[in-house]
């Protein structure tokens, strides 16, 4: 692991702003975090944290190229927007730079964005830290960050719940994957009625 630290280091240097690479620092603290918390083995973790969003930063068009040598399949939305792709780019180049067979640090890398049914604990944890890591700062997320802490499936579906009404008031994309674990939510939720469904459409994106 302490090989791909280093050179996923090299990389964020050569390809990510100050901004982004500090969110990506905060993410992985977080992360790791929650990790402690809930059982999760923590360098798996913070592998998934430090990759997710190592070509955030880097131009549409190149990342449309990028995809198409990592014969990723692109649909109609991420054609539309390339960025959406820098995860599934990100993952396929871990697992190719460092022969990386773990599945569910791949797809916490491939999904941090749109989210995705089944996720894996790793995978959750990614996805929360995203939205919660230190930098953010919107209505409600101290009390979201304390909920993470303690259900991480109840935290999934506040800031799912979050992105999809914040994407219904701009008339934003809704991803598929998106949907379908929103779907995979609803069907947990059914079993666990101690959950508090009650969120609030708030911008996720704003940082400090």
């Amino acid at each position: 692991m302490d090989q791909i630290f280093r050179e996923l280091h090299k990389i964020s240097d050569l390809l990510l702003s100050n901004k982004r690479f500090l969110h990506i620092k905060s993410c992985v603290d977080f992360a790791v975090q929650l990790a402690k918390i809930h059982e999760v083995d923590e360098d798996r973790v913070a592998v998934a944290g430090f990759a997710h969003d190592i070509f955030r930063d880097v131009k549409p068009d190149v990342l449309l190229r990028m995809a198409v040598a990592y014969r990723i399949r692109i649909t109609k939305l991420e054609r539309l927007n390339p960025i959406l792709l820098h995860g599934k780019i990100a993952a396929e180049f871990v697992k190719r730079r460092f022969n990386l067979r773990d599945r569910e640090i791949l797809q916490a890398i491939a999904y941090h964005t749109s989210g995705k049914e089944n996720l894996a604990d790793i995978g959750k944890i990614v996805f929360l830290s995203d939205s919660l890591e230190e930098n953010r700062i919107y209505d409600n997320i101290n009390w979201l960050r304390q909920v993470a802490k303690q259900d991480l499936n109840q935290a999934l579906f506040l800031i799912v719940e979050n992105k999809i009404q914040y994407a219904i008031k701009r008339g934003l994309f809704i991803l598929p994957e998106t949907v379908r674990m929103w779907n995979w939510l609803i069907e947990l939720q059914k079993g666990n009625s101690n959950w508090n469904w009650r969120g609030s459409a708030v911008d996720l994106n704003k940082s400090k």
